[in-house]
C-alpha cells in the first residue's frame, strides 16, 4: 500500500513466508491492504493441488465480501476490528452482514482502530467486546453467539483446546 518495496519484492516475501508457515504448520496471519487481486492469486497458486495445507486469517478484514467468500473458500478466516463500528465503514459492515460467522474472528488492531465512540485514542484488548457486539447486531444475533463461534473459531485456527 505504501509502496515501500517493489511489488515483486513483496510477493516473494508472501510466498516464502506461507511456505515457512506450512512447513512448520501454523498458521498465517496476513494484512492486506488495497492488494486482494495479488493476494488471492498468491493463496491460490500456494493451495493448487494441496488443499488445506495453508490456514490463517486475514486480519483486520475491510475488503469486499467477494474477497472475504474467496479467501473463506480457500479456507482462510476473516478478522473483524473497530473498523466495524465506524460511520463510514458501511462496506465492512456488508462482509459481516454476508459472510459466515463460522468464518470469523474479531480483534483489536491495538494501539489502531479503537471502535466507535473511542475517537483516536489508542485501542486495547478490552475494547474488543465492542466489536463483537458490533457484529451481534449487524448479523441479528445474540452476542453470546458471536462470543461462542468466534472463540471456537480461534481454538480451530490456532489449534488451541
Amino acid at each position: 500500500f505504501y509502496d515501500f518495496a517493489p511489488k515483486d519484492d513483496q510477493k516473494r516475501a508472501l510466498v516464502a513466508q506461507l511456505r515457512l508457515a506450512e512447513r512448520l504448520g501454523r498458521p498465517v496471519l496476513l494484512h492486506n491492504r488495497e492488494s486482494e487481486q495479488d493476494l488471492l492469486g498468491i493463496l491460490e497458486s500456494e493451495a493448487e493441488g494441496r488443499p488445506d495445507r495453508l490456514r490463517g486469517v486475514l486480519h483486520s478484514f475491510c475488503a469486499s465480501t467477494a474477497t472475504g467468500e474467496k479467501a473463506i473458500a480457500l479456507g482462510y478466516l476473516v478478522s473483524y476490528s473497530g473498523m466495524v463500528t465506524f460511520r463510514a465503514a458501511e462496506n465492512v459492515r456488508e462482509s459481516v452482514a454476508a459472510l459466515p460467522l463460522e468464518s470469523m474472528l474479531v480483534e483489536t488492531d491495538a494501539p489502531y482502530l479503537a471502535p466507535a465512540p473511542s475517537g483516536w485514542k489508542p485501542n486495547e484488548p478490552a475494547y474488543v467486546g465492542r466489536v463483537a457486539a458490533r457484529l451481534a447486531e449487524v448479523k441479528g444475533i445474540p452476542l453470546e453467539e458471536v462470543g461462542r463461534a468466534t472463540t471456537a473459531n480461534f481454538r480451530r485456527l490456532f489449534g488451541t483446546p
